[in-house]
């Protein structure tokens, strides 16, 4: 699993993180390795036990995950 986090304050976090996403999907499948985006992680970490998941996963301060 890879979760993709974006700096908080910029601006473009939401696009070059969807913009990453895809280039590593499409790198996957010229590797013949299945994958698929799932967007679970917006639900999880702004869920009351978000913060809790994001200190376990050691996601930096000023980070969000997208």
């Amino acid at each position: 699993m890879i979760l993709v986090s974006g700096k908080e304050d910029h601006p473009s976090a939401l696009v070059d993180c969807a913009a990453a996403t895809e280039n590593m999907l499409l790198a996957a499948k010229s590797l013949g390795v299945a994958s698929c985006w799932i967007g679970f992680a917006g639900l999880l970490f702004s869920s009351p036990e978000g913060e809790a998941y994001r200190k376990l996963l050691q996601i930096p301060e000023g980070y969000r995950p997208l």
